[in-house]
């Protein structure tokens, strides 16, 4: 009984529907599931470049900041000195 019981699971589909993501009695469904994939893929790559982008001119603006400040104040110690030994 237990084997009649899957062979017309089989036969409807609804094993091979769990154990395969893409099995459709449909014939477009594979290209239709492959589609999504890809567009979702798309979207996943677009959304890291723009976290990247953001992240790095982030850096870049921090560091500039700070190191604008650093090259300001040694060029104070440095007058400072200068008009000490002059």
């Amino acid at each position: 009984m237990g084997s009649k019981g899957t062979k017309n699971k089989e036969v409807t589909g609804e094993v091979l529907s769990s154990s395969s993501p893409s099995f459709s009695p449909h014939p477009l469904a594979f290209s239709l599931f492959r589609l999504r994939r890809k567009a979702q893929t798309t979207v996943e790559y677009i959304l890291v470049t723009a976290a990247l982008t953001v992240a790095f001119f982030a850096v870049y603006r921090i560091l500039q900041y700070f190191l604008s400040r650093q090259f300001r104040a040694s060029g104070i110690i440095i007058l400072r000195m200068y008009m000490q030994d002059w």
